[in-house]
């Protein structure tokens, strides 16, 4: 509730963001398989001269996502956001 989330200190606040892009990256990955499995049995269905037939991770650009992996960025994140609606942020100066 929005009540848990006001008593929540920074750092609590980080690792949830980290979470919701987890399970976001998660899902995008999910998706980008299902869609390269696809890609690749229309690509069978076409014959070559060497007989090879193509996989999925030929058409994956990227790889799993991995728990916990960039922490940096969501700090990042979260004083751009703090920055756009004009909140200084504990232990941060107000620039003038």
């Amino acid at each position: 509730t929005i009540t848990d989330i006001r008593l929540m200190r920074l750092p609590q606040i980080m690792e949830l963001f980290d979470e919701v892009k987890f399970q976001e990256a998660s899902d995008d990955y999910a998706t980008a398989t299902y869609l390269a499995h696809i890609m690749a049995g229309i690509a069978n269905t076409i014959p070559t001269k060497s007989g090879r037939g193509h996989k999925a991770s030929e058409f994956l650009t990227s790889e799993p996502p991995v728990r916990g992996g960039k922490t940096g960025t969501t700090k990042q994140a979260i004083e751009g956001m703090a920055e756009k609606v004009g909140i200084t942020l504990p232990g941060k100066k107000k620039e003038e």
